[in-house]
């Protein structure tokens, strides 16, 4: 998960969608339709868990968020102006720790339209 239990996760007025900020925390506390999130209480191998978008690696929070190319348009979109995207991965606890609510806001609305995009390509709900 990308939350530690006990963490205090700021969401400013700035992300104003409620649905948004829903899914937001919802992405933070593993509770998406990602396929480690459905599969978790399940013999499931981390083969039948690879992203259906990429095939690259198992899907999950850090996955979507930080690695697979399908969302690369969206990073660059909502992230590319607080982040360097070059060195992305190597600022992910910046970024996950960040108490900016324009960072916070264009984090949510990443994770937001990422999961749409996603629930498109799928067809799953």
């Amino acid at each position: 998960h990308l939350c530690s239990v006990g963490q205090r996760v700021y969401f400013p007025q700035s992300v104003c969608m409620n649905t948004g900020r829903v899914v937001y925390s919802r992405f933070r506390l593993g509770m998406t339709q990602l396929k480690t999130n459905k599969l978790r209480y399940t013999n499931t191998d981390a083969e039948a868990m690879k992203c259906d978008l990429c095939n690259l690696a198992v899907e999950n929070e850090y996955h979507l968020l930080f690695v697979c190319p399908f969302y690369q348009d969206l990073r660059c979109r909502f992230l590319g102006q607080f982040f360097d995207l070059e060195s992305f991965i190597n600022q992910r606890m910046e970024i996950l720790d960040t108490q900016n609510p324009r960072r916070i806001r264009s984090l949510a609305l990443f994770v937001f339209y990422a999961l749409e995009l996603r629930q498109e390509a799928t067809g799953e709900d």
